[in-house]
């Protein structure tokens, strides 16, 4: 059985969730370092996590806003 939503994460970020609709799984962020990838549809929940992870490689660490 699969699942229709996975949590997607980043460098120990909850970066968001992906839900399965049609055409692939949109992309809902949870965390506002990862707002630009909110509505994003992936062909697969691995390639979201691949652009959330590009995207914290991508980002200077002063400007990554960390949850505390």
């Amino acid at each position: 059985m699969s699942s229709n939503a996975y949590a997607i994460e980043a460098a120990g970020i909850s970066a968001g969730i992906v839900i399965h609709e049609r055409g692939g799984f949109r992309f809902y962020a949870a965390h506002e370092s990862f707002t630009s990838m909110d509505g994003q549809i992936f062909k697969r929940p691995r390639d979201a996590e691949k652009a959330a992870e590009k995207l914290v490689a991508d980002r200077p660490a002063d400007r990554l806003r960390l949850a505390v």
